[in-house]
């Protein structure tokens, strides 16, 4: 379920996918999107549905985006999502 780091943007810390359901987290430091480099926070933890439509990375529409400064925070919002992109159900 949790994709290698091979071949993904090096902002892109943490990625989880199962099927169309993915979960990951953005270093907005290292970053060279646009919308994310102007992030006033450091991590974007995102969970969403990849179906090519939506404005994030790989065309994912986000279901919940949490943006913080806070280390600990982003890592426990990726964990939750992850947890939600293993069993499909949002706690």
């Amino acid at each position: 379920m949790t994709s290698p780091r091979e071949g993904l943007p090096p902002c892109l810390t943490r990625y989880s996918k199962l099927g169309r359901l993915v979960a990951f987290l953005h270093d907005y430091r290292i970053c060279n999107l646009t919308s994310a480099s102007q992030a006033p926070e450091r991590f974007g933890a995102t969970v969403g549905i990849a179906d090519g439509l939506g404005p994030h990375p790989f065309g994912v529409r986000a279901i919940q985006t949490l943006h913080t400064d806070d280390p600990d925070e982003a890592q426990a919002a990726f964990e939750r999502g992850r947890e939600y992109v293993r069993t499909g159900r949002m706690e």
